[in-house]
């Protein structure tokens, strides 16, 4: 008899926590727009490299709003890239 609450709360919550799966739904993506960045030539040294960006956010219908990114890398990085190109 004491173990009967105990397995009525158990029940409770599994039939809870099925409802609950059935009400939810994937969420849904909204396309804003596109972060396009754009680097420069880097050299990567032993310990690491530092990689700078221009970037632009493009919207339909707005004006492009530009931002500066930095991507630095940690370790062992060696040699040179030409151009970096992000979108």
């Amino acid at each position: 008899m004491r173990g009967f609450p105990v397995l009525a709360l158990v029940a409770a919550a599994l039939i809870a926590s099925f409802a609950g799966a059935d009400a939810q739904q994937p969420a849904q993506r909204v396309k804003v727009g596109v972060l396009e960045c754009r680097g420069g030539a880097s050299v990567g040294f032993v310990v690491g490299s530092v990689t700078h960006l221009g970037c632009v956010f493009h919207v339909n219908g707005l004006p492009d709003d530009r931002y500066v990114a930095t991507i630095r890398k940690v370790g062992v990085d060696l040699g040179i890239t030409q151009e970096s190109a992000l979108a």
